[in-house]
């Protein structure tokens, strides 16, 4: 019974550790690490604020939604993630981002469609903020 126990606790350690699938998009290993301090990232240090990164399968957004949340999705659209000439923007009033060539608008704050022929929510990574000036992306 021991034996047992611990198998399935093994195949349950195994599994949890996968990096998270989207349902559509192909998996593109992201990891990488920006500081704040350096000249290209410092609108980051502000909320309410992002750049584009190069990384992921078409670029990545990565926004500062306040003093110690960040929060980053690839720029590839859902819906026609294979047009790689098109990618997804963050709109001027800072709340949404969309992709001009199939018009779906999506959250920043969550990813989730707002409107568009997408069904499928954005691509997100996980961000780690060390509090100070280091953010971490990664999709592990």
């Amino acid at each position: 019974m021991k034996k047992h126990i611990i198998i399935l606790g093994l195949i349950f350690l195994v599994f949890s550790c996968r990096p998270y699938r989207h349902e559509i998009l192909p998996y593109e290993s992201v990891n990488f690490t920006v500081y704040l301090t350096d000249p290209g990232f410092t609108t980051l240090q502000n909320p309410s604020t992002y750049i584009y990164v190069t990384g992921g399968i078409a670029g990545i957004i990565l926004y500062r939604l306040d003093a110690m949340t960040f929060l980053a999705y690839d720029r590839a659209c859902p819906y026609d993630w294979d047009l790689t000439t098109d990618r997804l923007n963050v709109d001027t009033n800072g709340l949404t981002i969309s992709h001009a060539t199939c018009g779906s608008i999506f959250s920043i704050l969550n990813g989730t469609v707002i409107k568009g022929p997408s069904n499928y929510g954005l691509l997100p990574y996980k961000t780690v903020f060390n509090g100070h000036n280091k953010v971490t992306v990664t999709n592990y």
